[in-house]
């Protein structure tokens, strides 16, 4: 969102961006519905409009999205917060829970 804005990029920016590479890993779609190639439509999508949570996406495949409910869905979402203060301060800190998630 930050880049979108032309906002300041921090280590918040990075942690977004690695929530978005999660998220097309554990769901095999991206995690922004972009309507149009337009600046307005990539505002849209990237700075108001909230991701669906992983599990949801998968929710043809009812196995998958009991696995990714809960803490994958959470960790996620944290990741991908749309205000940078509401994100995990570090990479290291993402890195954290899913560590923790997967012990």
């Amino acid at each position: 969102p930050e880049q979108v804005l032309g906002q300041p990029i921090t280590t918040a920016t990075d942690v977004y961006s690695l929530g978005t590479v999660l998220y097309e890993l554990l769901t095999g779609e991206r995690a922004h519905r972009i309507s149009a190639r337009t600046p307005a439509a990539i505002e849209e999508a990237i700075c108001r409009t909230d991701v669906v949570p992983p599990s949801a996406i998968v929710r043809a495949d009812p196995r998958l999205s009991r696995l990714l409910a809960g803490d994958l869905d959470r960790i996620v979402g944290m990741a991908l917060a749309k205000e940078p203060d509401r994100r995990y301060p570090t990479a290291a800190a993402l890195a954290d829970d899913i560590g923790r998630h997967l012990d």
